[in-house]
């Protein structure tokens, strides 16, 4: 009689139970890694996936950000219990073959979602990107819920538009706002949110549809700047509340609507600004704190050049050139150019040395150095002396 093979272990089943508080084979392969593969620990394990997330794109970065997510758990679980990696008693670290498969699991391997625990499911992607889209909106005076529905169903109907019916989908949306608009009337509380829920269904327009005709896109240009010239002031919205869903869904919108969301931050009355920036700097701090995303801080970046430029924070510019470096090349154009039009030749070029650092923009940050301040870009580490 054959001995029945083993059952092959997927990752989610049950490992062990420590007073109380489970763990899974996902665990087992983490520490298994951490303990005895030459990662450096925990740490050690989540540089590699963080290295692979950067590296790779679609399924394959969303399966290193799951993984990266039950690290995180893993990591709050063993807090809680008093442990350190090296704690749990773990003969599979002593045999070399399961050290080998743990890395293939964790590091080279893309597994299904259906492999997944609930704290891979729940990526800090997926929570940030969701608190950016609508995770504000109970806290509005009238919440763009009801609104969004209604738009909603019209984009929802299909799974995916191809680009003549992506035609066809951004004309229906505008029609439908303009019908909802009708319906709000004055009522500013109740177009703040209709306005705000535009730009959620402009959103998914975005994600379902071939927008190779750019028709998607104009209605999400105009969705935009309605809702920056709201007077939202006298919706009787938090200040809070009103500039963090701003920052958030700015940061998170990745369809090239950049310039247009500017707007949001120029308008922004100066009475709000420590408010603003201070919630730009809670902003970059959490998603630096996850290491993984490099593009949202851009973005963040740049929205916030956009307030120091409107408000004329002139002392804010150095600094911020500094964090952003050559990443990118407009926010420092920008700030270089409004220190020229205040005047300011010295402060513009010390922008452009703070940014003058490796990376995929120096070079072409060197010949605008010159179109704006008719001088080279200085070395880096110029500071401006007053």
């Amino acid at each position: 009689m054959k001995a029945s093979r083993p059952t092959p272990l997927l990752g989610p089943e049950p490992w062990k139970t420590v007073r109380g508080i489970p763990f899974t084979t996902w665990d087992l392969w983490l520490l298994t890694l951490a303990i005895a593969g030459d990662e450096s620990g925990l740490d050690g394990v989540a540089t590699k996936l963080r290295e692979r997330s950067r590296t790779q794109h679609g399924s394959a970065r969303d399966d290193s950000e799951a993984k990266l997510s039950q690290l995180d758990d893993l990591r709050e679980r063993l807090a809680k219990l008093k442990m350190t990696p090296k704690d749990p008693v773990l003969k599979e670290a002593r045999d070399q073959r399961f050290v080998t498969k743990a890395r293939k699991k964790l590091l080279e391997q893309t597994v299904p979602e259906r492999d997944y625990t609930d704290a891979m499911r729940e990526t800090p992607r997926r929570r940030l990107e969701r608190r950016a889209r609508s995770g504000y909106w109970p806290k509005f005076p009238v919440s763009p819920e009801p609104y969004a529905v209604e738009l909603l169903s019209i984009v929802e109907e299909y799974r995916y538009y191809n680009e003549s019916q992506g035609i066809r989908l951004a004309e229906r949306l505008d029609a439908r706002f303009d019908k909802l608009a009708k319906r709000v009337g004055r009522n500013i509380p109740k177009s703040l949110a209709l306005n705000r829920a535009m730009l959620f269904a402009c959103l998914a327009a975005q994600e379902r549809a071939d927008d190779s005709s750019g028709e998607v896109g104009m209605v999400f240009t105009s969705a935009i700047k309605r809702y920056a010239a709201l007077d939202w002031e006298l919706t009787g919205i938090d200040v809070e509340v009103y500039i963090r869903d701003a920052v958030e869904f700015s940061v998170w919108e990745d369809y090239g609507q950049d310039e247009e969301l500017e707007a949001l931050f120029r308008n922004l009355d100066q009475k709000h600004g420590e408010l603003a920036l201070s919630i730009f700097d809670e902003t970059v701090g959490e998603l630096e704190r996850y290491g993984l995303f490099d593009h949202q801080v851009s973005g963040a970046l740049g929205f916030r050049s956009v307030l120091l430029i409107a408000h004329r924070r002139f002392d804010d510019f150095v600094p911020l050139a500094t964090k952003i470096g050559s990443s990118a090349w407009r926010p420092i154009v920008t700030m270089a150019e409004a220190a020229m039009r205040a005047m300011k030749p010295d402060l513009a070029l010390a922008v452009f040395g703070a940014a003058n650092q490796p990376g995929m923009q120096r070079e072409y940050l060197a010949k605008e150095c010159v179109r704006v301040t008719g001088k080279t870009m200085p070395s880096p580490g110029l500071r401006l002396v007053k």
